[in-house]
């Protein structure tokens, strides 16, 4: 189905640090960027993933949506991958209505919470009658979707849905290969998003959802490494970071080594899974709050023997004229790649 001169969604990305918002609009076959924002989170409001301190997250999600000139008021919010489980299940052949069925047997077998407690969804991977089908399955407490969907809605938000980060993100990648239904993926290749106190990795095979793990090393660890060891503040260090001098600095590379080490093992535990003597990755895509950071691509290319570059959602957006951030937006593109991938929802199917 063709959709023409419609809006998006909000996509909004509610982090521990930042709130990032967009919305798009489609006009023929360009996405283009009609509303952006991005606020910081209130300090205090979330612990190990999870909101805390509700009341002043609404107070600055109010405010800050009011500044917003969005059209409509529904938006679609995505769960910290530390509040997510997820799992890739097997199913023997069988209808997609058995599918359903399963799945409540399923979610109990593998999640060890009880199922009242739990909202989950699933997505089959794949679909071939008389195959195995792949399932992902995506479980979250009820009480987390509860806490979101009121601070949404005392906010002044309809929350239209709630979705897992993981997907969010790599709904954008047939936009970033330019790939239309049909067409061929790499084999394997890597998306790895960047947070402050921890990093998604994900890994597709032929453009399809593989593998994720949440590794332990954010940029917050990177950073405070370098600061230690240079005696700097984190303003100097943020500076640094915002002029692209971050790995000119004498032994920078070997202090974040600790997030290279984790991908790495991460790399060996999916080669073990997967039962192969060796995978040839043909790319990775890097997103999060250093994930412009002048330096980083190429530092983790020579560290992983992988080519990488930075996720950039200005390259398959245009920006509209009448944005008033667009130098705030040219500064800090690398934060909102989760609030463009919730946003092209409303398109998923833009391709077929």
């Amino acid at each position: 189905m063709k959709v023409f001169n419609r809006f998006s969604f909000l996509g909004l990305d509610i982090g521990t640090s930042l709130i990032k918002a967009v919305q798009l609009q489609k006009k023929n076959n360009d996405f283009i960027l009609h509303c952006f924002g991005m606020v910081e989170t209130p300090a205090g409001a979330f612990k190990e993933g999870k909101i805390v301190d509700s009341e002043s997250l609404i107070g600055q999600l109010a405010v800050f949506v009011k500044d917003l000139s969005f059209k409509g008021n529904k938006a679609v919010a995505c769960l910290g991958r530390e509040n997510v489980i997820l799992r890739r299940l097997s199913l023997p052949p069988m209808s997609r209505k058995e599918v359903g069925e399963a799945m409540k047997f399923e979610v109990e077998k593998h999640i060890n919470i009880p199922l009242e407690e739990l909202i989950y969804n699933y997505t089959p991977l794949n679909y071939s009658r008389g195959k195995e089908i792949d399932i992902l399955l995506a479980a979250v407490s009820r009480q987390v979707v509860d806490i979101y969907q009121e601070v949404m809605e005392r906010a002044g938000l309809y929350p239209a849905a709630l979705e897992v980060q993981v997907l969010a993100l790599t709904r954008s990648l047939p936009f970033y290969f330019n790939k239309k239904a049909g067409s061929s993926y790499p084999d394997y290749f890597i998306l790895l998003d960047i947070g402050e106190d921890s990093t998604g990795m994900v890994i597709l095979e032929k453009g399809d959802y593989s593998f994720h793990r949440n590794l332990s090393v954010g940029s917050r660890t990177i950073l405070k490494g370098i600061m230690d060891s240079y005696g700097i503040s984190r303003e100097e260090i943020m500076e640094k970071v915002e002029l692209g001098q971050l790995f000119r600095l004498k032994g920078a590379e070997e202090l974040a080594n600790p997030l290279a080490e984790e991908i790495q093992r991460t790399l060996n535990y999916y080669l073990y899974k997967k039962e192969m003597e060796k995978i040839d990755y043909k790319g990775m895509l890097i997103t999060g709050g250093i994930s412009g950071i002048k330096g980083i691509d190429s530092w983790l290319s020579s560290a992983l023997n992988i080519p990488a570059q930075p996720m950039n959602p200005l390259n398959i957006l245009k920006v509209d004229n009448n944005i008033p951030t667009r130098d705030n937006l040219k500064r800090n593109w690398f934060f909102i790649n989760t609030a463009v991938g919730l946003a092209l929802g409303r398109w998923e199917h833009a391709w077929n």
